[in-house]
């Protein structure tokens, strides 16, 4: 009875993750495509190559809190350890807001020259500025999502992705219908939509 109940546990969250996997991942191409058909291939260049810098940058950022949140809470789950939880996930969270401030402010700090020494154009910096905020956020978001995996909590973890590129979907053709197609105005889509 008990590998009953653990295959149909395992089956629904399967389930969940190829539910939502299904319906996210369109809509990264769905915005490439609006984007790229708005602004000029270098501006387009410009953009996905700082969101590039920022993703090496993230790759550096956690210090590994989100493989241990993966690896102790599921432990602290079964427990029903809620101290060593919060404790756990507290941490995690305050290493990532002092990385990812730190990382943020040397990316802040050093736009004009990465605009102008590494990508050779000016709307960069610009760029970088707008991103920042993005790359802020997104490390919070990381960390509250590998919380729902951690967690085993897949239909919530699954529907924050979900929710957050339905939104960067929404905002692009927002902004295409209206003609606010601006390479700026593209990066401040990829912010925004990973604050709410």
């Amino acid at each position: 009875m008990p590998n009953h109940s653990y295959f149909s546990r395992l089956l629904q969250k399967n389930i969940w993750i190829y539910f939502f996997s299904f319906l996210i991942a369109p809509t990264g191409y769905i915005v490439k495509i609006i984007t790229a058909s708005s602004v000029s291939i270098e501006e387009l260049g410009v953009l996905y190559g700082v969101m590039s810098l920022f993703f090496i940058a993230g790759s550096y950022n956690d210090f590994g809190m989100t493989e241990s949140l993966n690896y102790f809470l599921p432990e602290y789950l079964h427990k029903k350890d809620t101290k060593k939880i919060t404790n756990t996930f507290s941490i995690a969270l305050v290493t990532q807001l002092i990385s990812s401030t730190i990382l943020s402010g040397l990316m802040i700090f050093g736009a004009s020259f990465l605009a102008e020494h590494y990508f050779h154009d000016p709307i960069a910096a610009t760029i970088i500025y707008i991103l920042t905020i993005q790359f802020f956020a997104e490390n919070i978001f990381r960390t509250l999502n590998i919380f729902f995996q951690a967690i085993q909590d897949t239909k919530a973890q699954k529907l924050t992705d979900f929710l957050r590129m339905l939104l960067l979907v929404a905002g692009a053709c927002f902004l295409w219908y209206f003609n606010l197609d601006t390479i700026y105005a593209y990066a401040w889509n990829w912010s925004v939509s990973v604050i709410f």
